[in-house]
């Protein structure tokens, strides 16, 4: 789903699995036979029953935790999700880069 957005890169860390376009913008933070959680960045606030939390890290920085336990979960909602952090935050396109 993150390679129809463009080019990027994963980095990985100790905690997590982070996709990064400039920027890190959608790490994969747990993954088991149960699910897998993830979250992913906007420079706003997103409403919907598949998220689980929003917080502002940063000014103009909220960041979307949500969990998939179902493949079927992986839909096009999601892949909308993940192109609009990918451009907006990834490639800093809301800084006008």
């Amino acid at each position: 789903m993150v390679a129809a957005c463009g080019e990027y890169h994963v980095a990985p860390a100790k905690t997590r699995i982070a996709f990064m376009g400039r920027v890190r913008f959608a790490p994969i933070t747990s993954l088991s036979e149960r699910g897998m959680s993830w979250s992913f960045a906007l420079p706003h606030t997103l409403e919907s029953d598949r998220i689980d939390q929003v917080e502002e890290v940063v000014s103009g920085w909220y960041v979307h935790w949500a969990k998939v336990v179902d493949a079927t979960q992986l839909d096009g909602e999601v892949q909308k999700w993940i192109e609009e952090s990918y451009r907006l935050m990834g490639m800093q396109e809301r800084l006008g880069l």
